[in-house]
């Protein structure tokens, strides 16, 4: 029987020798397929090639095609070993199948034997041959991953084969390169070095680190070659692998850090040039110098723009070639020929410009005959910036082709911007030059004296103005002391404000001096500290002439009493302020409200200090009085141009309102600002009856849950609640005058103008006073469904639209997440029935095989081995129920007491088939046993859904970590603090490194139909059932999440202790070891309606030597219990009719109370809440069940054990 898996196409037009052949192949355990025909077995074989493993063909199969051609049609098709059988051994019959790959010949009457050996052979040939391709397939495929070129050579340089992952990266095409020698392929200097490298391996066995350089279609290309000589074969010429590995990649680092190193030197050199170089000329002679001698730079060339004629103009060159550049024209101008190219763009782009190939440039074609004579390969130039403009260019040539990495361009820009830096000090040098000058002009014709004095009050610097004041010029001035140049008396005026001066404290005064011409004169003095580290160091002296403002204020005196009278002539309140807040005017009105409202003329008259008397206030204006003040602060700091408030003002017999209004005085004078405070008690009363109505209407409609939009006739929103904003995210003014289109998505933003329009002209209402459900759209472009209802109303002739809006999203949401749990809820009964009828199967089987195992002989370990394997297949078929019950949510809650570490260890494997092998799994159990009662499926399903839902989170790559340990103190996981209740727990830690669960959604996640996955890839019930089975064990679960890290879920199990020590067990085993003789003494009634399952149930019983009696129902199992006395009944709980299990327990319990009941069934999960708690009263067994466990049972209950 070892060979039943072994298919075979037997090919034979012959009946009787078919039927011969196929009896003995099937007698030694093969399957066999017969066909008369060969155009039957090819088409076989097109749709179930993989179904056979091996064909035996006869050759001449009478009309049709013969063996042969069957052979060859097979073989295109599939690879399939072919023994061709026959009854013709001569020559030409056996040639005819040399050309078709087979793997054998046999001779028809050759006996079964030499059949069955063909067989085995062809099997074992074809099994060799496959690995053989594997392997090497693996070779071919190792060899492809390598970046290397790889040769086999002669001694004499001869390639005899190569392999390649780029045929850019060799020198020829591939298909020369067989039979051609070294010397013949490569270059000379490489070919010798290549030849070199061989002969040093023929001699030590292996050389290594030589390099060639070669141009490949790849571009310039290094290869380092490593050779390894192979193991001489008789008579044949050495060869050697030769292993050709890119190193392109290092040489350019190589050259780039020497370039680098050169670059920085440069700079350097460049910085120092910049410190020490006294002109402009000098420092560009020392920077082109610099480049080429220590940047190693072929030539170094700079070009100033020349103003007016845009020529480029040679300033400073080094190196090879650098007369030559001084020859050729370059310029600026767009208009001229020569300024159309690379370098003129350059300079008026103001960026740098940089050719990796000046050979390949068409830009620099007629440059190309001089950079080969000057070895130019390519070329930077960048420009040169002086106060933010373009004055010129440094060209650096190198004789290397792409020698302008970006690190070198960044040095090169940096060493462009400290040219520019030193050319501004240049120019700034120059400008404080002509600053000194600039500024004793313009000191000299300003009218005002000007003077610098120091500490020891001598003048040390002083303008042209104080011949005008004092009769003397600044030479004359400077280095006297002030006293002789004011004059005893003025200098006494002055003396107190020097001292305070030179103090650092500025000061303004005004004095009258009378002028060397008899003249008075009005001046503004102000003398400024001069501070260095806070340190007085001397003063600046500003002296204005001020007599036209002092003559213009004796103007402005006349003018005042005209305002006064003015003022005086308003009903409004007003007084003026200065500077320091103090009344210095009031006008009629204000004083008659004082004197009507009694108030103290000391406190609102002039000289009071206006924001003392508003400071006083107390009560509830007081807050009010607060902001006024700080609002007129502002005003008068220049932080506001004006300020108005109303407040209420109101007097016992009456109640008033005021708008006050504070305004600044324009123009240069003193600072004045003007209170105004208005009567406005008429306008106030008026407005509080339209706001007390339009109060009322907004509370209502704030209150509204739904949003509730008014729209014109053209669509623009004219107003929205706040569940507006809540709904669609915009804020109040966002909506407010856009059109309510912005609320809509496609189609029904493009069907609104048309709706609308079709309204105006017809009148005709589709959804006016309707209901109907459409989508809208959030700012965020969220889609979600509303239900809308649209009215329309007239306001003084204009028409408005009233559209309320519902979110009806969750109502959504539920009626899908209905139709999922109706889906669920069909496949849960489905999948109950299957698991009924599959463990009625299975028990049956299980019952049969125990039965015959018992008839086999102990020695006959071959059929028992066999029996076994059947039985263990059908334990694997109940566990299959049982996991096909969990998942439909049908399996009844069943705890069982087992070690948590074996079930983590256990599912490993599978846990692994199932998340893939792109995802590491690391398991870490504990050292000590972990005993816990749950229901094991049900445990094993919260496993799996969690590590799906982590290899969702880690994208199929990363690592998936489960632990358990024992809790090291008695607490409350759920609150994660220590408790008094003395329960231990196991801990299992499911530890991903996915994206993390975001804070916002972690206490959402264990909700029902709450997902984050796509349509179709979840239901949003894993987790909900988790929790719940958490619940239901007794137990917590904990969820720890950091968003790109991963996520960590804690569940927590009540430990339990095993009642019975395994020796315990042991010593009762022995106590209750069953005397059999005495079994004669009860009677059982067994119930099923499955009669192979009541027969093997029956046989087993009688065969302990129990009286038995059967009924396939109910109703014949009531007719028993009338006739006989019976001590035990066991029935099954799924039956036909009224009275199901459940029900006849409880009639037997009612009716027959001394009576022992046992209830047996491959599936409950379909009894009603009621039902399964009476299950739960009654001793239960499941089916399929093992015959030790069922006499175990049985005794249990009848000799009162359980």
């Amino acid at each position: 029987m070892k060979n039943k898996l072994i298919r075979i196409l037997l090919v034979e037009d012959e009946e009787i020798i078919a039927l011969q052949q196929k009896r003995s192949l099937e007698n030694e355990g093969y399957v066999v397929l017969h066909f008369h025909d060969g155009e039957s077995a090819v088409e076989y074989c097109k749709t179930h090639a993989t179904d056979v493993d091996l064909i035996l063909m006869d050759i001449d199969l009478g009309e049709g095609i013969d063996g042969t051609e069957t052979a060859i049609q097979v073989l295109k098709t599939q690879e399939i070993p072919i023994i061709f059988v026959s009854s013709h051994s001569e020559k030409e019959f056996v040639e005819k199948t040399d050309s078709i790959p087979n793997y054998g010949y046999v001779i028809k009457g050759s006996g079964s034997f030499v059949i069955e050996a063909a067989i085995k052979m062809a099997l074992k040939l074809s099994t060799a041959i496959k690995e053989k391709n594997q392997i090497n397939h693996k070779l071919s495929a190792t060899l492809d991953a390598l970046p290397d070129l790889i040769f086999e050579v002669g001694l004499s340089g001869t390639y005899y084969d190569f392999h390649t992952p780029r045929n850019d990266l060799l020198y020829i095409s591939p298909d020369e390169i067989l039979g051609k020698n070294i010397s013949d392929v490569l270059p000379k200097a490489a070919a010798e070095t290549g030849m070199k490298a061989i002969l040093e391996a023929s001699t030590s066995g292996s050389s290594i680190g030589h390099q060639i350089e070669l141009e490949v279609p790849a571009g310039p290309r290094w290869f380092e070659l490593s050779v390894v000589r192979k193991k001489d074969s008789d008579g044949e010429e050495p060869k050697f692998i030769v292993v050709s590995r890119d190193i392109t990649i290092n040489k350019l680092a190589e050259k780039k850090i020497t370039r680098l190193n050169h670059a920085y030197t440069a700079l350097t050199h460049c910085n120092q040039a910049i410190v020490h170089s006294k002109t402009r000329q000098d420092l560009f002679d020392q920077i082109c110098q610099n480049l080429v001698t220590n940047g190693e730079m072929t030539t170094a060339w700079i070009g100033i723009i020349d103003e007016f004629t845009g020529r480029i103009e040679p300033k400073a060159h080094s190196g090879k070639g650098s007369e030559w550049l001084k020859e050729i024209t370059l310029t600026n101008q767009l208009q001229h020929p020569f300024g159309l190219g690379t370098i003129g763009n350059s300079i008026r782009n103001q960026e740098g410009f940089f050719c990796q190939d000046m050979s390949a440039d068409p830009s620099f074609s007629d440059w190309r005959e001089h950079s080969k004579t000057y070895q130019w390969s390519s070329v930077a130039g960048v420009p040169l910036v002086e106060g933010g403009r373009v004055i010129g260019v440094l060209l650096v040539f190198s004789s290397e082709r792409n020698a302008y990495d970006d690190d070198i361009k960044n040095l090169l820009n940096e060493m462009a911007a400290d040219i520019g830096y030193a050319l501004d000090n240049f120019t700034l040098n120059q400008s404080k030059e002509a600053a000194e000058i600039f500024i004793r002009t313009l000191t000299d014709i300003l009218p005002s004296m000007l003077g610098y004095w120091t500490v020891e009050l001598k003048c040390r610097f002083a303008n042209k103005a104080y011949i005008d004041w004092f009769g003397k010029n600044p030479d004359e001035i400077i280095g006297v002391g002030i006293e002789e140049v004011l004059g005893e008396v003025l200098f006494q005026k002055n003396e107190s404000y020097i001292k305070q001066v030179l103090l650092g404290i500025p000061q303004t005064f005004e004095r009258t001096i009378v002028k060397p011409n008899g003249k008075i004169g009005y001046t503004l003095a102000q003398y400024i500290p001069d501070l260095r580290n806070g340190i007085v160091i001397g003063f600046i002296a500003l002296v204005t002439d001020i007599s036209v403002e002092k003559l213009s204020e004796i103007a402005q005196h006349k003018a005042e009493h005209l305002s006064r009278a003015t003022l005086d002539a308003l009903s409004a309140h007003i007084a003026i302020l200065d500077e320091e807040s103090r009344v210095i005017y009031v006008n009629q009105a204000w004083k008659d409200f004082a004197d009507t409202n009694q108030l103290h003329s000391a406190n609102y008259s002039i000289g009071m200090n206006y924001i003392e008397i508003c400071s006083s206030t107390e009560g509830p204006f007081a807050e009010e009085s607060e902001s006024f003040l700080k609002s007129l602060q502002d005003v008068m700091d220049g932080k506001l141009e004006d300020f108005s408030l109303e407040y209420q003002c109101h007097s016992p017999i009456e109640k008033r309102w005021f708008v006050a209004r504070i305004t600044k005085f324009k123009g240069d004078g003193p600072v004045r600002i003007v209170v105004a405070h208005e009567n406005i008690t008429k306008r106030k009363l008026a407005e509080f009856g339209l706001i007390e109505n339009e109060a009322k209407f907004k509370t209502i409609l704030e209150h509204i849950v739904d949003s509730v939009i008014i729209i014109d006739i053209e669509g623009n929103i004219r107003m929205a609640n706040e569940s507006t904003v809540n709904m669609f995210g915009y804020g109040l003014r966002e909506l407010t005058g856009k059109n309510i289109k912005i609320l809509m998505p496609t189609p029904f933003r493009e069907e609104h103008d048309t709706y609308l329009s079709n309204y105006h002209s017809t009148g005709i209402k589709k959804i006016i006073g309707k209901g109907r459900e459409i989508s809208a759209l959030k700012k965020n472009g969220e889609v979600f469904p509303i239900d809308l209802s649209v009215s329309e109303w007239m306001f003084e002739g204009e028409k408005f639209f009233t559209g309320i809006v519902k979110d009806i999203t969750y109502k959504k949401s539920m009626e899908s997440h209905l139709k999922q749990s109706q889906k669920l809820e069909a496949l849960g009964q489905i999948s109950g029935g299957i698991a009924h009828d599959f463990n009625n199967i299975l028990a049956i089987l299980m019952g049969n095989l125990e039965l015959i195992a018992r008839k086999i002989p102990i020695e006959d370990l071959k059929v028992r081995s066999k029996i076994d394997a059947s039985l263990r297949a059908v334990d694997r078929g109940s566990q299959l129920t049982k996991k096909l019950l969990s998942f439909a949510r049908k399996q009844a809650f069943s705890p069982q007491i087992f070690d948590l570490n074996e079930v983590i260890r256990d599912n490993e494997e599978m846990l692994a088939r199932v998340i893939g092998k792109e995802i590491e799994i690391q398991v870490e159990t504990s050292a000590e046993p972990l005993l816990v009662s749950l229901d094991k499926n049900e445990l094993q399903n919260v496993i799996l859904n969690l590590a799906i839902n982590a290899r969702d989170a880690m994208d199929h790559a990363g690592t998936l970590t489960l632990r358990t340990e024992r809790s090291n103190k008695f607490f409350d996981p759920e609150n994660n603090i220590p408790s008094e209740n003395e329960k231990l727990f196991a801990e299992l830690t499911i530890l991903d490194t996915g994206s993390g669960i975001p804070e916002e959604i972690k206490e959402k996640i264990f909700e029902p139909f709450f997902t984050t996955k796509a349509k179709d890839k979840g239901t949003g019930l894993g987790l909900s059932l988790t929790y719940g089975f958490m619940k239901q064990s007794d137990g917590f679960i904990k969820v720890y999440s950091e968003l790109g890290k991963g996520t960590c879920f804690k569940l927590f199990f009540p430990l339990t202790e095993d009642m019975l020590s395994s020796n315990e067990k042991k010593v009762i085993e022995k106590e209750d070891a069953r005397d059999n003789t005495k079994n004669k003494n009860f009677t059982v009634l067994l119930v099923d309606d499955e009669l192979p399952m009541l027969k093997i149930a029956a046989y087993i019983l009688t065969d302990l030597g129990y009286q038995i009696f059967t009924a396939a129902s109910s109703l014949e199992a009531m007719e028993q219990l009338r006739i006989h006395k019976i001590d035990l009944i066991i029935t099954d709980i799924i039956m036909p009719g009224e009275t199901n299990g459940i029900a006849l327990a409880k009639f037997v319990q009612t009716n027959y109370p001394q009576l022992k009941i046992i209830l047996s069934s491959g599936f409950p999960g379909h009894l009603h809440e009621k039902e399964s708690a009476d299950l739960r009263s009654f001793t239960f067994i499941e089916k399929p069940y093992r015959i030790k466990e069922f006499e175990q049972k049985v005794w249990e209950k009848l000799y009162d054990k359980i």
